[in-house]
């Protein structure tokens, strides 16, 4: 994988959503949007927010409220435009060492497989992220890191078996490669 930074991470997160517009600036003053696919909204409730409104309600949180220490969750993830976001507002702020803050303050939560592959993607393989319900998040151990998954009303850590997995594939997004990934990963998680 190319050095991860924010331009690389902006960069690959145009790639999965399709977007052609800059993103680079804080806050989006225009519209950016991206489809939405009508059968996961309607299976997984999967529908994106726009990242001038993501912008605008990240702009919502007092002064202090988030700084480079601060621990957040990107719930529901998705493509991750919220992490997005909210890393180029950091970086602005803090210039932020990114590799150590998704590492050490930012968590992810997805329950699609392909989203997960998109994330790791987009963010790397080194994220936090629990794949699995997010009414489930509390029966996670105190401080994990790392990847888990909830199978069996138990969470699991699966954080060796999804980056061996994952490091497998190549460097550009590829759906094809999407999909044998969630293969893969169904077929050696159970």
């Amino acid at each position: 994988m190319k050095k991860l930074d924010l331009l690389n991470i902006e960069k690959r997160f145009k790639t999965v959503t399709g977007i052609s517009y800059d993103i680079d600036v804080f806050p989006l003053e225009n519209k950016v949007d991206f489809n939405t696919d009508k059968g996961k909204s309607k299976e997984f409730a999967e529908v994106f927010t726009p990242l001038n409104i993501v912008d605008k309600m990240i702009l919502t949180i007092p002064h202090g409220g988030m700084t480079d220490k601060t621990k957040n969750l990107d719930m529901c993830a998705g493509h991750g435009q919220f992490s997005v976001r909210m890393l180029r507002k950091l970086n602005n702020d803090y210039n932020l060492d990114i590799v150590y803050y998704l590492k050490n303050y930012h968590y992810f939560n997805e329950i699609q497989i392909e989203s997960c592959y998109k994330l790791m993607y987009i963010f790397g393989s080194y994220i936090n992220l629990s794949i699995g319900d997010a009414m489930k998040l509390g029966e996670l151990p105190y401080n994990h890191k790392g990847i888990w998954y909830y199978l069996d009303n138990n969470w699991f850590n699966v954080t060796n078996f999804v980056r061996e997995l994952y490091e497998k594939f190549s460097n550009e997004y590829d759906i094809n490669e999407e999909k044998i990934f969630v293969k893969k990963f169904k077929e050696g998680i159970r």
